[in-house]
């Protein structure tokens, strides 16, 4: 799981942006991957523990915006099963009432 601010000042506004940014992680510091699993539960999106089942995120579907799937079946791709959205200010609020932030897992 990774979290960046979404902003043009930051090059980071479309999931393409995030995912660049993340391979450009990789190459320069690696990345710790664990396995996560992601439950709608009514009006949620609920990010939890694969193994434990602890909930460790939780976002107001209202509130996601551009959900964004890569996938790969190269067998060499280490990032083959990506999920990418933007979780930002509610309906009627203005951007600078509220950060928006992409997360990817």
């Amino acid at each position: 799981m990774a979290t960046f601010t979404v902003s043009k000042e930051s090059g980071i506004v479309y999931p393409n942006d995030g995912m660049r940014r993340l391979l450009q992680l990789e190459k320069a510091n690696g990345i710790w991957s664990q396995k996560m699993q992601m439950r709608l539960d009514h009006s949620w999106v609920l990010i939890m523990d694969f193994e434990t089942g602890t909930e460790m995120e939780k976002f107001p579907v209202p509130l996601i915006q551009e959900p964004t799937a890569f996938t790969s079946h190269d067998p060499m791709e280490i990032y083959n099963n990506i999920l990418v959205f933007i979780v930002g200010p509610g309906p009627g609020q203005r951007q600078a009432a509220g950060r928006s932030e992409m997360h990817i897992f």
